[in-house]
């Protein structure tokens, strides 16, 4: 089902370039391999989110570059983490201050991709709010990236 609807939206807002934030737990889910799969025609650029709490540091590591690679939109997939990481990913991505710059509200001048949130559990309700969860390295502190542009565009439950 929600294939078809991925689909459905990535057509609508034209869409062609998508990154997946994907938890890596998920990436040995045969269902999910086989979404991702159903969207090679979009060549998706895939970062895994490979920590259970992801901090600043942790997203600076994964940081991409608008310069090196195009994305129209970001997918986050998996429990609160993975997708408050896919929004971190979208604001670093036409930000390029450090992350840990960002923490607090409305702190990004540059406008965000939009993010498409699937949650596949239940409880943190990442995938409707305009905050991102992380952890100061530094002094093990959580706070977010937050602000109403970081709220997904779409949220998919299935």
């Amino acid at each position: 089902m929600f294939k078809k609807k991925i689909k459905q939206i990535l057509k609508r807002n034209r869409w062609k370039k998508i990154c997946i934030i994907i938890d890596k737990n998920l990436k040995r889910v045969s269902i999910i391999n086989q979404f991702i799969i159903s969207l090679k025609l979009y060549k998706p650029h895939i970062i895994t989110c490979d920590i259970s709490e992801p901090t600043y540091k942790h997203l600076e590591e994964k940081r991409i570059s608008n310069n090196k690679i195009k994305i129209d939109v970001f997918i986050g997939i998996g429990g609160g983490s993975s997708i408050d990481f896919a929004k971190g990913i979208s604001v670093l991505y036409t930000n390029d201050k450090p992350a840990i710059r960002y923490r607090g509200f409305n702190k990004f001048k540059n406008p965000i991709k939009p993010i498409i949130a699937i949650p596949t559990t239940s409880g943190t309700g990442s995938e409707i709010t305009p905050n991102a969860s992380f952890i100061n390295h530094n002094d093990k502190r959580k706070m977010g990236i937050n602000g109403e542009a970081i709220k997904p565009k779409y949220a998919l439950l299935d």
